[in-house]
This record gives structure tokens, sequence and C-alpha cells, in this order.
């Protein structure tokens, strides 16, 4: 005999439930009437981590492959997909030499296998992440990172249509090779609904006189509300979302990591005092006087410089 759940319960148990995934999945498998709404939270957010093993068959990548495949009435439901490019099975300790203990690895998106791409083709995303969650050091100058112009056919054509889709809200960047500041901005010109950026860890392949910006006679269409930007281990990169075709104006939250004082109180002057939170990492500290310079009007409180 089955119950009946009035679905203004089962509401608001998913609500408090939230991104409680064991319990959303205990739900589930409790009640058929909890299934509908419990996939919904579930793959609302999706996250593919890398291979345990280079050569393993069994990665989260394509478990989820199968996933989406076998049912597809899932893949509507993921919004947001967080791409881990190297992560908890790469070893960071280091031996009594202070070398890694583990051999350093380019990111296993690199691998050429069509797995990834295959999925991005199933899924229209509001928010993506690729992400390096390693150490600083790990990875210096990018020699491990995610290389844009060597991936696979496939895969780069799939990220670039995320990336300019009218639908992406939100894009995180964090461990990118690229050509120039002209190519990485280039890559999301396009996303007129993308409402927040973060970039960190961006090196370039072209030498500092050749790194082509983005074009004054070229409009870039996002109107961004949250930014954060860091060029600390990365090429600089900064300085180039100063640009007049570039609009900041919309700019409520800002985070900036740099080493060059005067680019950062641009890229703030940039904003015409739209920014209400505001985050600053300085290297050294900074001169008296810095903070005049970055107090507009809609500025809730100063904000609390980090050293170091």
């Amino acid at each position: 005999m089955s119950t009946h759940i009035p679905q203004e319960l089962v509401d608001i148990i998913m609500d408090n439930l939230d991104d409680d995934i064991p319990s959303l999945k205990s739900c589930s498998l409790a009640a058929r009437t909890f299934v509908s709404s419990a996939q919904i939270q579930i793959f609302r957010k999706i996250e593919i981590t890398p291979p345990t093993h280079p050569l393993s068959l069994s990665s989260s990548c394509q478990k989820l492959y199968k996933l989406l495949t076998s049912s597809p009435h899932l893949a509507p439901l993921v919004d947001e997909l967080c791409i881990v490019l190297v992560g908890s099975e790469t070893s960071f300790e280091y031996d009594a030499d202070g070398q890694y203990l583990e051999d350093r690895h380019v990111t296993w998106i690199m691998s050429g296998r069509k797995t990834l791409a295959l999925i991005l083709a199933l899924l229209d995303l509001k928010r993506i992440s690729l992400v390096e969650n390693a150490p600083v050091d790990w990875n210096s100058y990018g020699q491990f990172s995610m290389k844009w112009n060597e991936l696979g056919g496939h895969l780069k054509s799939e990220l670039s249509r995320i990336f300019s889709s009218p639908g992406l809200e939100s894009v995180h960047l964090r461990g990118i090779v690229v050509e120039s500041p002209y190519q990485l901005l280039s890559l999301f010109s396009e996303a007129t609904s993308l409402k927040e950026m973060s970039l960190s860890r961006v090196y370039f392949t072209k030498r500092w006189d050749q790194r082509d910006p983005w074009p004054e006679s070229q409009t870039w269409q996002p109107q961004l509300r949250s930014l954060l930007l860091s060029d600390i281990a990365s090429d600089t990169f900064c300085r180039h979302l100063v640009n007049p075709r570039i609009n900041l104006t919309r700019v409520n939250s800002l985070t900036i990591v740099t080493e060059g004082s005067d680019w950062r109180e641009k890229i703030i002057q940039a904003t015409h005092g739209s920014v209400v939170d505001l985050r600053i990492r300085y290297l050294q500290e900074p001169g008296t006087g810095v903070f005049k310079s970055i107090i507009g009007p809609n500025l809730r409180s100063l904000p609390s410089p980090l050293f170091g």
C-alpha cells in the first residue's frame, strides 16, 4: 500500500535538504514521490574529477556519460559543471629533499579522450568551472595546465560553444594556457548573459610584446556583475580588462590580486563606482592615500587588505 505525500511537503523537504546529496538519494529511495524533485537537486551541479590513474576505465567522466545517455531526461537538469583539472588524485607531498614525491603530469583533459566532449554536447550549462586544485609551485609557468590550442578538436569545439552560449551566466578558469589576452577574452565575447567571471593562473604562449589585446573596435558582449582577477603565479593579464569596449560599470563584486598597483586602481576606476563588495590583496603594504582612489559611492565598507 502506497502512501500519498502532499507536493507541498515534498517541496519543503527538498528545500531544506538543498545540497545534502546523501539525504536526497535516501529520500528518492524511500518513496517514489521524491524521485523527480530529488533528481533536480542532485543533478543541478555536477563535478567531474580526474581519473585515479591515467589508464583507468572507471572515471567519473565515463560514469556520468553512461548515466546521461541511459537516462536522457537527466541532462537538462544540469545547470552547473565543475571540471577538476588537477586534484586529489595527485600527491602534493614532498620528499626529504623538498621535491615532490610524485612526478608532475599534464592535466587529464589533454589526454585526447572523447568522453568529456560527448558529455558537454548533451548539456546546456548556466555555470562552468575548469579548475586546477594544486599548489602554486606545482605548476610554475603553466607547464602542466590545460593548453587551449592543443585540446582535441571535438572538446575544444564543445567548450567554445558553452563559453559563447547566450545562456552562460558564470565561468571560473584556474589553470589555462592561451596565445594572448585577445584569445582569452574572445572565448566569452558572445556570452551575452555572462554575469560572473573568475580568472587565475592564466599563461600566454606569445611573447609579452606580441600579446595582442582586445581591439577597441570590437564589442565584448558580457555585462559582468562579479569579477575575480588574479595574476599572481600567472602571466600579467589584469590590465587587459581595462578597455573601452569591455564594460565593467555593472560590476558590484570585485576581487583583485595583482602586483601592479597602477592597473589595480585602473580596474577599480573602470567600474565607475558601481562596486559594493571589494576585496584586494597586496604583496606589500600600500602607500598612504591608496584607499582614497578606490572609494566609490556604492562601496559598503573599506576593503581589509591582505598582505603577502
